[in-house]
């Protein structure tokens, strides 16, 4: 008798468990379904480009057509949009270790490219630093805007416990992050070239007529400093040749 109910109370358990199993497996699925759902709306809202964060949190798009991105927490019903004009500088992190910046040093860009509408559009080339290390805890791109409401976007594609380098998790998120960097990189400098194009093509002018005044040109760079952009020393040796190239 003692055993049968031993038995009982096994298959009771197993019944339990497997229950749970099966719920567990269900939830998920819906839950998966409803993610894809949710990643669908952002491609038919025009953002061809759709990027996911490993722990499926955030989604990130590019609308290649309208220079947007967007951002929002997965199946939320806010989504935050950001003009690719606007973006000043980008920056491709791991661990807090800058690994690429979308632009040489602000000195640089400022001084010998153009500044062209606003703060934002700072023409410069690819600069960066590289660090070596055997495990990686985080791996981000953060994008900084012409935007005082909004100046920061920081585009999280891993953020958790230690992942070995070059390991199946870190190639897929850094691929991840590298390409959605490299597709950024390249609108940026589409819209560039356009900026300076239109300017150029200004009937009468020149495009050095219609280059922002030095006054102008010290306030945006104050507004740099302010945001923390760039350094005191920075601004001060920005601010002197702008002057001595007046």
């Amino acid at each position: 008798m003692e055993a049968l109910l031993t038995l009982c109370a096994l298959a009771v358990t197993a019944g339990v468990v497997v229950y749970f199993l099966v719920v567990f497996d269900n939830n998920k699925k819906n839950e998966h379904n409803a993610n894809k759902v949710f990643i669908e709306s952002f491609i038919e809202h025009g953002f061809d480009k759709v990027f996911v964060s490993n722990d499926q949190a955030d989604v990130y798009g590019i609308n290649t057509d309208a220079m947007k991105i967007a951002h929002s927490r997965m199946r939320s019903s806010k989504r935050d949009e950001f003009e690719i004009s606007n973006i000043i500088n980008i920056e491709f992190i791991e661990d807090s270790v800058i690994v690429n910046s979308g632009s040489r040093s602000i000195s640089g860009a400022i001084v010998g490219g153009v500044i062209a509408g606003g703060v934002g559009a700072i023409i410069g080339g690819l600069g960066g630093e590289n660090e070596s290390k055997k495990n990686i805890s985080s791996i981000k791109l953060k994008i900084y805007f012409n935007d005082t409401q909004r100046p920061v976007l920081t585009m999280t594609f891993y953020d958790g416990p230690k992942l070995e380098k070059y390991g199946p998790t870190y190639k897929k998120c850094h691929e991840m992050a590298e390409s959605c960097y490299g597709v950024i990189r390249a609108l940026k400098h589409s819209n560039d070239k356009i900026t300076v194009n239109q300017y150029a093509q200004v009937p009468g002018e020149s495009f050095h007529d219609i280059q922002l005044s030095v006054g102008d040109e010290l306030a945006k760079l104050y507004q740099l400093l302010e945001k923390g952009v760039i350094t005191e020393s920075e601004f001060l040796e920005i601010k002197g040749k702008i002057i001595s190239n007046a």
